[in-house]
């Protein structure tokens, strides 16, 4: 599996989203604090993309990006002067996957998981999320919802063209 390490999920759950959507391991890091670290210090000057939820305290890192789009649970911010993007999850990566699997009819049940928010964090907080084949499964199954289509969408875009990306163009994915 290739590895790309500029793309910077925050937490377990969101390593196994992210690559299961793009099919690549990823640079976990621990909390949206070590994302925007490792986006600041480790690719001061590189192309990187970090994807953090909403639910906590954001890093100051932040102030320094400005909104692009907006897409359902989702926000795409660059960074006003680096190649580095933050793709946001709002509030958090559960209600991303409870509203994605109501949109197209998944019972969350059928996969071991619940659709109870508390019940549901319960599995998502767990290390081993970030392997757990049922969420692999889950994911590929959500890449039918809008929010998934959206995420997938731009990620590949921006994988694809790097330093290249172009405002406009990611606009239009999140329209």
């Amino acid at each position: 599996m290739e590895r790309l390490l500029y793309i910077i999920p925050e937490c377990y759950v969101d390593t196994n989203l992210i690559s299961t959507l793009i099919n690549a391991a990823v640079n976990h890091q621990k909390c949206c604090t070590k994302v925007t670290e490792t986006l600041n210090k480790t690719f001061s000057d590189n192309f990187a993309v970090g994807i953090i939820d909403r639910d906590k305290m954001e890093p100051k890192y932040v102030d320094e990006f400005q909104e692009i789009a907006v897409y359902g649970h989702l926000q795409l911010l660059k960074h006003k002067n680096r190649p580095h993007y933050l793709i946001t999850i709002s509030p958090a990566v559960e209600m991303l996957i409870i509203d994605s699997a109501a949109e197209i009819g998944l019972d969350l049940n059928a996969y071991e998981l619940s659709s109870d928010l508390n019940a549901l964090k319960k599995f998502t907080k767990k290390v081993s999320s970030n392997v757990d084949s049922k969420f692999t499964k889950l994911f590929r199954d959500l890449r039918a919802s809008s929010d998934f289509t959206v995420l997938f969408n731009a990620l590949n875009y921006l994988i694809e063209n790097k330093f290249k990306s172009k405002i406009e163009d990611l606009k239009i994915i999140f329209a």
